[in-house]
């Protein structure tokens, strides 16, 4: 059983069964649990659970579960259920329950999601419980819809353009 905890300077690689990075900067981590707190990193990759707190990453991707605490970060991926508290994320994908509380995502993937007191830009799952002051942009059809609509744009400006261009001189 291998562990391995920062000390508030910046590392390129940490490989550890169990990671604790209490503040500096990882740039590449791979564990089978990790946990950054007051910290950063560039990408974390898990085999079992991950946990952000107060805390901003590049991606997190793990097996299990993903616990986001006053943090943020481009990607989270869970293999597991994913809990977002204060914080957010740009793309957000759990494979179980996603819940959200005062906080949000651009686009946000799950079987099954709850928000409460936060945005998301794009919600796609299975079954959605929006709670007192949620906020989703666009949902599953809304999505769909608008994608039909820019994809038919697109085709009659592209057959448009080259309608001028495909004319005999």
């Amino acid at each position: 059983m291998t562990s391995q905890s920062g000390d508030g300077r910046i590392t390129r690689v940490a490989r550890a069964e169990h990671l604790e990075l209490p503040g500096g900067f990882v740039a590449l981590a791979r564990a089978t649990e990790a946990r950054i707190t007051k910290g950063g990193a560039g990408v974390v990759v898990a085999s079992g659970q991950a946990a952000v707190t107060q805390g901003g990453v590049g991606a997190v991707v793990a097996g299990g579960d993903v616990a986001v605490t006053t943090g943020g970060g481009a990607a989270f991926v869970a293999g597991g259920d994913m809990t977002i508290t204060q914080g957010g994320g740009q793309y957000l994908v759990a494979g179980g329950t996603m819940r959200i509380a005062q906080g949000g995502g651009a686009i946000l993937v799950a079987g099954q999601a709850s928000v409460e007191r936060g945005i998301v830009g794009l919600l796609v799952s299975g079954k959605t419980t929006l709670n007192q002051g949620a906020r989703v942009l666009l949902t599953t059809p809304q999505a769909a819809a608008l994608g039909a609509a820019l994809g038919l744009v697109f085709a009659m400006a592209s057959r448009w353009f080259r309608r001028g261009h495909d004319a005999p001189s």
